[in-house]
């Protein structure tokens, strides 16, 4: 913001508190005449200054030159300079997890999809070929079973399952949170 403009606000707040009249009054280099208003004018950009320096500590040189822009969009950061506060924000809000949700790397899904591919072809070689079906473990529902046939058939990275049954084996070794 420019001075001029910071000025502006001065006044009006020295206004809106019920400043009296001679203290708006000006010598002939354009300072305040009443020497409290002199400074407090002074405070008022130390104050500011002050105030600048903070938020460039908190925003990132690109968040900052945005701040000016008649848009106001943070869309992004330098890589090589510290997160400001905006940024961090973004990436927490980015990584939050909703509760009753846990955060598993893709190798789990790829796993689940390997499994429920195995074991959509498992039933139906059942069903095919043996005679005894009772005995046999059935995920019950028709709709169940059409639900798991179809997540079988979507795609699975076969190099991220062992991640997927890493990842499994470490979190049973872990205490429960509830």
């Amino acid at each position: 913001m420019d001075l001029q403009k910071e000025r502006e606000l001065f006044l009006a707040h020295m206004r809106s508190i019920g400043s009296a009249r001679f203290m708006f009054e000006l010598d002939e280099d354009g300072n305040f005449d009443d020497m409290s208003m002199s400074y407090a004018w002074s405070a008022w950009q130390a104050a500011k200054a002050q105030s600048d320096k903070k938020i460039k500590l908190l925003l990132c040189d690109e968040h900052l030159k945005k701040c000016e822009s008649p848009t106001g969009i943070f869309n992004s950061q330098y890589p090589d300079e510290e997160p400001c506060l905006i940024c961090l924000v973004k990436q927490a809000k980015a990584q939050a997890v909703p509760e009753g949700f846990v955060l598993v790397p893709h190798g789990v899904l790829d796993l689940t999809r390997f499994m429920c591919k195995t074991w959509s072809e498992i039933d139906k070689f059942v069903y095919k070929n043996c005679s005894d079906i009772g005995q046999y473990p059935v995920i019950q529902g028709t709709q169940n079973q059409l639900n798991l046939s179809r997540i079988g058939e979507q795609q699975v990275n076969a190099n991220e399952i062992n991640k997927g049954v890493n990842w499994l084996l470490e979190a049973a070794q872990e205490p429960a949170n509830d």
